[in-house]
């Protein structure tokens, strides 16, 4: 082969490389680290709560660790959809079908919530009453 069609082949292969875009190959299974965040209603961070994920439509829960003082836990996980789990003073939030690596962060924040109790026939508040509150707390995914 002649320098001239070589030079030719070789632009033509490079030219097709450019439009397929076949000058950087990225694995699907590259790890991406992921991050859950537990904040309190005022926006603080909430560290020691234990963290769990799962691969979406599976059963068996993997321990994340717990927050850090930045209210953190990250872990690195190969690409596919997953389920976050973050358990925080006996009350549980979880956030489904979280697809990574188009996603790699998840918020968890409390809700401050006030209760009154108040009599029947006047509508006055009640002293002395014992109110139990349970709920799961606010999940945001963050893209």
């Amino acid at each position: 082969m002649t320098s001239n069609k070589r030079r030719l082949v070789m632009g033509i292969l490079l030219a097709l490389m450019l439009i397929l875009g076949l000058t950087q190959v990225v694995l699907a299974d590259d790890p991406v680290i992921f991050t859950v965040t537990v904040k309190n209603s005022t926006d603080s961070a909430i560290p020691n709560v234990p963290v769990y994920y799962r691969v979406n439509g599976t059963t068996d829960w993997t321990a994340m660790g717990k927050t850090n003082g930045d209210g953190q836990a990250t872990v690195s996980l190969p690409a596919g959809d997953y389920d976050f789990h973050a358990v925080y003073n006996e009350t549980t939030a979880t956030e489904s079908g979280v697809e990574v690596p188009s996603t790699t962060a998840v918020l968890f924040t409390t809700q401050k919530t006030t209760v009154e109790v108040k009599d029947s026939s006047g509508g006055n508040p009640l002293d002395g009453v014992t109110v139990y509150y349970k709920t799961g707390y606010y999940g945001l995914v963050q893209k």
